[in-house]
C-alpha cells in the first residue's frame, strides 16, 4: 500500500503509457512478475485543473484478500483521497481464553523459577515435534494464567480535545468532497 506516483500505469487495462525503460514500466512489470493484484479502482489524486490520477495502490499476492476499497475524503489539505479496505481473513474465536492480559504487570521472576524447576527432558520425551510443541505451549499458557493479571477494561470517553466546531467543519468538508466525487467540476472542487 502506498503512494507510488506512477500516473502512466493503468491497472484497469494493464497498460503503461511510458517508455519500456521508464521506472513506471519496470514497476508495472515487477508487479506482474510477482503476480500482485492491485485493488484500488479509480483515481485517488485530485488537483484543480488537472486530470484525476490513480497514484495510490494497494497490492497483495492474493486477489481475494481484499474485498472492497472505499475512497474517502482527503485529510487536511492533501490532494490524495484516503483509502479504506476490508481484509478477508478467517475469524478465529478463542472461546477458552477471551481475557486480555496485562503483560506489563506479570510476575516473571516466578514464571522463570517455575520454568527452571521443570525437567524438560522428561516432559518432552515424546515422539513428534508437534507433541513437544503442544506440551511446551500448554506449559507456558498455564504459567501465564497463574502469574499474569487480567487487564482492567475502561469505557472509552469522547475526546475532550476536539471541539464541536471542528467536528462540524469536518462534516462540511466530507459533504463537499462527496458532492465533488459525484459531480466533478471546477466549481465543486
Amino acid at each position: 500500500m502506498g503512494d507510488f506516483n506512477y500516473p502512466d500505469i493503468d491497472y484497469d487495462n494493464y497498460t503503461v503509457s511510458s517508455h519500456v525503460n521508464s521506472s513506471a514500466y519496470k514497476f508495472f512489470q515487477k508487479t506482474q512478475d510477482l503476480f500482485l493484484a492491485q485493488h484500488v479502482k479509480g483515481p485517488t489524486r485530485f488537483v484543480e485543473r488537472h486530470k484525476p490520477s490513480a497514484l495510490d495502490y494497494t497490492l497483495t499476492d492474493d486477489a481475494t484478500l481484499i474485498d472492497l476499497v472505499f475512497h474517502t475524503e482527503p485529510i487536511g489539505k492533501s490532494d490524495h483521497e484516503c483509502l479504506e479496505w476490508s481484509l478477508n481473513t478467517p475469524f478465529v474465536q478463542h472461546q477458552d481464553d477471551p481475557a486480555k492480559y496485562n503483560y506489563w504487570k506479570g510476575d516473571y521472576s516466578k514464571i522463570n523459577q517455575r520454568l527452571e524447576n521443570i525437567n524438560w527432558q522428561i516432559l518432552l520425551d515424546v515422539d513428534t515435534v508437534e507433541q513437544k510443541w503442544k506440551i511446551f505451549k500448554t506449559t507456558i499458557h498455564q504459567l501465564v494464567l497463574e502469574y499474569v493479571p487480567l487487564k482492567k477494561t475502561y469505557k472509552k470517553k469522547k475526546s475532550s480535545w476536539i471541539q464541536n466546531a471542528t467536528v462540524k467543519m469536518m462534516k462540511t468538508r466530507n459533504t463537499a468532497w462527496k458532492k465533488y466525487r459525484t459531480y466533478p467540476s471546477e466549481r465543486n472542487f
